[in-house]
This record gives C-alpha cells, sequence and structure tokens, in this order.
C-alpha cells in the first residue's frame, strides 16, 4: 500500500529507488529523478541488476562461475560508479549492485528498503512500441508495492522535469479514487504544480459525445456532487475534466490537451492472482504521451 503522508511536515517520497542499465532512456531520466529529489529532499538510490549466468561459453574456458561473476561484478561497479555522476553525484545518491533477475530484484529491494518510488523508464523501441512495454518495466509494474514513475518510453523523448507545473489525475469516483487524488493533491502542492481531475462517465457504445460542457445532465451532475465530496475530504481545489467515451482513449486525449507534466493513475493496491497491474493501467503507461506515476 502506498504510504501517504499525514502531516505536513512528513515527506510524500523520502527515498527514490531507481534502477540503471546504463542505457540512453535511463540518462535521459535522470533530470526527472534529480528534480523529484531535489522538490522532496529525497534520498535517491542507483540500482544495477546483474543477470546470472549472463555470460558465453568462451568466458568460461579456463575459468571458475564465481571467478567470471566477480569480474562482472567489478566491471558493473565501475560503471555504475560512473554513470551520472554529476547529475545524481556521490554521496548524496547511493549506488548498489544486486545479482539475479531484474524485476524481481527491484521489486524486492524496494519491498526490503521501505522505497516511496521507484522510477524506470518503459522503452520498447520501433513496431513494438505499441505492443509492450519493457518487460522489466512491466514485471515491476505488476509486483511493486510502492509507487512507480515511468518517465518516457522512447529514447529519442526528452524527459521533461517534473516541474512542468501541471499535474493530471484520472480517477474513479470510489475509495481508489480517493486514495488517487490525496497522493495527487499532495504531489502537486509538493511541487507547486496545479492540479487537473480527469474521469470519464459511463457511456453506451451508442453514445460516444464529449461531456466536457454538459454539466447539466444527470450522471454529469452526480460525477460532479461526488468528485467535490473527495476533493474536500483530499483538501484539493483542481480543476475538473469530465468527459464519456472509452476509458482508455478519452482519458489519453484528455491528457494532452492539458499538455500535463505529469499523470497520476490507480494501480491496485492490492497484489493478487494476477497482480497489482490491470489492463486500462498497462495501455494508460503505454501509450501516455507524458510520464506516468501509478499508485
Amino acid at each position: 500500500m502506498i504510504r501517504l503522508s499525514s502531516a505536513s511536515d512528513v515527506a510524500l517520497i523520502q527515498t527514490i529507488l531507481f534502477p540503471v542499465d546504463f542505457s540512453p532512456a535511463c540518462a535521459a531520466a535522470a533530470p526527472f529523478v534529480r528534480n523529484l529529489a531535489g522538490i522532496f529532499g529525497a534520498r535517491v538510490t542507483l540500482l544495477h541488476v546483474i543477470k546470472p549466468f549472463d555470460f558465453s561459453a568462451f568466458e568460461l574456458l579456463g575459468r571458475t562461475v564465481p571467478e567470471i561473476e566477480a569480474e562482472q561484478g567489478g566491471l558493473a561497479r565501475q560503471r555504475l560508479d560512473a554513470f551520472l555522476a554529476q547529475d545524481l553525484p556521490a554521496p548524496s545518491c547511493v549506488r548498489k549492485i544486486a545479482l539475479g533477475e531484474p524485476a524481481e530484484e527491484i521489486a524486492t529491494a524496494a519491498r526490503t528498503h521501505h522505497f516511496d518510488l521507484i522510477v524506470i523508464p518503459t522503452y520498447s523501441e520501433g513496431a513494438f512500441r505499441h505492443a509492450l512495454l519493457g518487460s522489466t518495466a512491466a514485471k515491476v509494474l505488476n509486483d511493486a508495492d510502492c509507487a512507480v514513475l515511468t518517465p518516457q518510453h522512447s529514447v529519442d523523448r526528452q524527459v521533461h522535469a517534473a516541474g512542468q507545473r501541471q499535474i493530471a489525475c484520472a480517477i474513479r469516483l470510489d475509495d481508489e479514487g480517493a486514495r488517487v487524488l490525496r497522493y495527487a493533491g499532495q504531489l502537486a502542492q509538493a511541487a507547486g504544480a496545479q492540479l487537473s481531475i480527469l474521469h470519464v462517465l459511463p457511456v453506451r457504445e451508442s453514445d460516444l459525445t464529449v461531456l466536457f460542457d454538459r454539466e447539466e445532465e444527470q450522471p454529469a451532475r452526480n460525477a460532479q456532487q461526488r468528485i467535490s465530496d473527495l476533493q474536500r475530504s483530499a483538501g484539493t481545489h483542481a480543476e475538473v475534466r469530465l468527459a464519456s467515451g472509452p476509458i482508455r482513449q478519452t482519458i489519453l486525449d484528455a491528457a494532452d490537451a492539458l499538455h500535463p507534466g505529469l499523470l497520476v493513475i490507480g494501480r491496485s493496491p492490492v497484489a493478487g492472482a494476477l497482480g497489482r497491474m490491470r489492463d486500462l493501467t498497462y495501455a494508460l503507461i503505454r501509450d501516455a504521451h507524458c510520464p506516468v506515476l501509478s499508485i
């Protein structure tokens, strides 16, 4: 479950886990991580995971597996110490190495050390861009207990700093929506950003019209009243945008119209047989044109 601050002197994000594989996507995400750490005064840990037995038969000639692993660990340590040394310098940013399956090690590290946030790029290139997220990112999103920020989808897209001063929050009207709104409100307050609420109204397939300006209709009035109640509880005063249509595309279109620096959405707060990530969450993270924070 995401830990929400209950007092003004408790930062929403105190610890950030930033898994790195030395890729251009990770390098591009570094300014985002640095800016978030600055906003919240958070401690950053860079984690590089070495896959076991990730070496060729040629490397085994005349050497044992422990010897090869020790050599790989030493080389990885050198690369990690040098990687992003200017953007995220030591000793303010800790660097750690783990051995194992990357997604499992990332989720375990986040859980064991009680990290508040994982920042992991979701890059998959070319024709597969709309088919899948990066496999490690997808597994982390499914398994992690804490908030996960996916700051970009392509090494060609520049990651903007978290201070674009516009945060969009897509919510349902239940307790899950209240949880997401409260988190987004605290985040916007800390970042000095304007918060906008996005909600998709139920609609018949025969009536896929946009309802941004039709508050007089009963479903819209009911939604506005419920959102007002949620805002009072969360202590927010956000602009509300209602729309009607296919949920995924309607949220994406509404977010595009706002040009936010960040889109906040919910993942399941309870792990189960299907994991925390549902189809809609996956699709929004995969297809959004801005960084997505899922909680």
